[in-house]
């Protein structure tokens, strides 16, 4: 008798535990069952077969006729996000935080072995010795840097709707000018306006001279011919030739570089005040951004082929400075993190191909 209780208390409490489950099962969203789950022989089919027939879903919505495409919606509701203009906030990273100097490929000396910081302290010191040398000790950097704060108001200003676009011409490299006139053409095409306005400058310092050598189409990737060494901001073309492990071979065709082509390249980086607008064509303020930030300008010279041209000869024993000017060819390294992700992407190709 007593071991007939103590089964019947374990099948109640059996029976309490299972139904407790059931509640809180039954609370939860059950599984949607699709006929397509239901495979021949399933012990469900009689328990659904016996349920009664669902009512019919509510009517479906007609489809639309042939002639509504999507270029005939409306378009969507412009914000200041959706109109872009390359020109960073004051909130936004630069585009390159630490750029990615390259490390020596032909000193197989004792520079290879210094730290990344020690190499290119020294290599922008070689090229500002070169520039200072084809110039002039009294124009680099102090006249220099005069005229860049001058020209990057003259630049903001330009780049202003409406933009002057014949001064652009005339203060922008090529490759930089078409890219800023794709730019603006969207403004344009959008009837929105742009004021960018470099208002209070903290300070301005050289932060770069990249210096390119030899001859110009011997820098183009189709071209084989030429040996690209690169040191940090410096580039050398050298021919090749069959006779790499020559001294002195090797030593001519280095200076023969040097006299066949040379260009600059200086990076000024400029503490200021900044003010950048965005208004709609509505004449709504879409963006204000007023920060202080480190703006940068990269000034570039033009391609000088042979490298003596970069001076005015008028005869063997005077020499002067010949007639010519920079330009602005970056901004904030707008096409450098462009060129950046080209070779990236072309060297990511070429390892997958080998």
């Amino acid at each position: 008798m007593r071991k007939s209780n103590q089964a019947i208390r374990s099948l109640s409490t059996f029976f309490l535990f299972t139904r407790k489950n059931i509640g809180i099962t039954s609370l939860t969203r059950p599984k949607r069952l699709y006929l397509t789950q239901l495979t021949p022989g399933f012990t469900l089919r009689a328990s659904l077969s016996s349920l009664p027939p669902s009512p019919p879903g509510p009517p479906k919505d007609p489809l639309p006729p042939e002639s509504t495409t999507i270029d005939n919606l409306p378009p969507p509701e412009k914000t200041g996000y959706s109109i872009t203009f390359p020109w960073l906030y004051g909130n936004q990273p630069p585009r390159i935080k630490h750029y990615p100097y390259p490390s020596t490929n032909f000193w197989s000396s004792i520079i290879s072995l210094l730290p990344a910081f020690f190499q290119h302290e020294l290599c922008k010191w070689v090229t500002s010795r070169m520039l200072k040398g084809a110039v002039s000790a009294e124009y680099f950097p102090e006249q220099f840097l005069q005229g860049a704060a001058f020209a990057a108001r003259q630049v903001c200003a330009s780049l202003s709707t409406p933009a002057e676009r014949e001064e652009l011409q005339n203060m922008l490299t090529t490759r930089f000018y078409d890219r800023i006139i794709t730019e603006l053409d969207k403004l344009e095409t959008e009837k929105s306006k742009i004021t960018i306005v470099m208002s209070k400058f903290y300070g301005l310092n050289v932060r770069d001279v990249w210096m390119t050598i030899g001859p110009k189409k011997a820098h183009s990737n189709k071209n084989k011919e030429y040996r690209i060494l690169k040191w940090m901001t410096m580039k050398l073309a050298i021919r090749n030739t069959s006779l790499e492990n020559d001294f002195n071979e090797s030593r001519a065709k280095v200076a023969k570089s040097f006299s066949d082509g040379i260009n600059f390249k200086v990076d000024v980086e400029i503490d200021a005040d900044v003010q950048y607008i965005l208004k709609s064509a509505k004449n709504e303020i879409l963006i204000y951004d007023q920060s202080r930030r480190p703006v940068l300008f990269r000034f570039e010279s033009p391609y000088f082929e042979p490298a003596d041209r970069i001076y005015n000869k008028v005869s063997s024993d005077h020499v002067e400075e010949s007639n010519w000017t920079w330009r602005v060819g970056d901004i904030d390294y707008l096409l450098e993190i462009e060129d950046l992700e080209d070779e990236a992407r072309e060297g990511k190709d070429l390892n997958q191909s080998d």
